[in-house]
């Protein structure tokens, strides 16, 4: 499977309660910043299809 590029950016507002998500993802391992858990959270609904 070739690598994509990342070329889209998008700009993202979140509640507290989200940020405690994303940080939990982060404290977890999953990933190192909120736009890694974000990476995270989209590819797990594109692998489970959810």
């Amino acid at each position: 499977m070739m690598k994509e590029n990342k070329n889209n950016i998008a700009t993202v507002r979140f509640t507290d309660t989200e940020k405690k998500a994303l940080q939990k993802i982060i404290d977890d391992g999953k990933a190192k910043t909120y736009a890694g858990a974000i990476q995270y959270l989209v590819l797990q609904h594109i692998i489970l299809g959810k």
